[in-house]
C-alpha cells in the first residue's frame, strides 16, 4: 500500500497485519484520482470508513486543503495517525473523528464549495447502501462537488439522484461509484 501521486508519492503506508481492514487497492486508488484529477486541489475532503486513511492520505498529498478522517473503529483511526505521521502531515490539514459514518455524514458533514466525500465502506451491502443515500442527499442538497464510494462489484446502488447521474468503474472484485456535480 503506498501513495501514489502528489508530494508523497511512491511513500509505503502501514497496514496493521491481522486487521479486518480492507485497503483500497493501489489500482482502485489511482483509477479514482485519475477521476478526481485537480478538483483535490484546495478541496475540503471527508474519508468515511476511512481504515488506514489512505484515500485521505492521498487526497492531502495531492493539493487537498483540509481532510477528515471517519471512522468507528479506534484501530482503524491509530493506523491512520501513524500513516499521517509517517507521511509528516501538518496537523492544521486533517482531524481525526471516531463516528458511525452515517450520523457524520447527517450531522457533521460541513457545507464547503470544494466539498469531496471518498467512502470505502466494509462489503455490507445493508452498510454500503445506507451510507450511499445519505451521500445522495448531500450532493443532491448543494453540500458536495463529487463522491465516490468504493463497493464490492455486482452490488447495485440505487441512482436516485436529482442532481447527478451515477457511474460506475469497474476494477476486479472492486468498483466505484462516482456522484459529480
Amino acid at each position: 500500500m503506498r501513495v501514489s501521486g502528489g508530494k508523497w508519492s511512491g511513500r509505503k503506508l502501514k497496514h496493521p497485519g491481522k486487521s479486518p481492514i480492507r485497503p483500497t487497492s493501489d489500482r482502485v486508488k489511482e483509477m479514482l484520482f485519475s477521476i478526481i484529477g485537480d478538483k483535490i486541489i484546495d478541496a475540503y475532503v471527508v474519508d468515511l470508513c476511512c481504515g488506514t486513511g489512505s484515500l485521505g492520505i492521498e487526497a492531502l498529498s495531492r493539493g487537498a486543503a483540509f481532510v477528515s478522517f471517519v471512522d468507528i473503529a479506534v484501530n482503524s483511526l491509530k493506523s491512520t495517525a501513524d500513516n499521517l505521521k509517517l507521511c509528516n502531515a501538518e496537523t492544521e490539514n486533517f482531524k481525526l473523528h471516531r463516528s458511525d459514518s452515517i450520523r457524520f455524514i447527517k450531522s457533521h458533514c460541513p457545507d464547503h464549495k470544494k466539498l469531496i466525500v471518498l467512502a470505502d465502506p466494509p462489503y455490507n451491502a445493508d452498510v454500503t447502501s445506507q451510507i450511499w443515500m445519505e451521500l445522495v442527499n448531500c450532493i443532491d442538497s448543494g453540500k458536495a462537488i463529487f463522491i465516490a464510494v468504493e463497493h464490492e462489484t455486482g452490488m447495485e446502488l440505487s441512482s436516485e439522484s436529482k442532481t447527478s447521474t451515477v457511474d460506475v468503474r469497474k476494477a476486479g472484485n472492486s468498483s466505484l461509484a462516482i456522484l459529480e456535480r
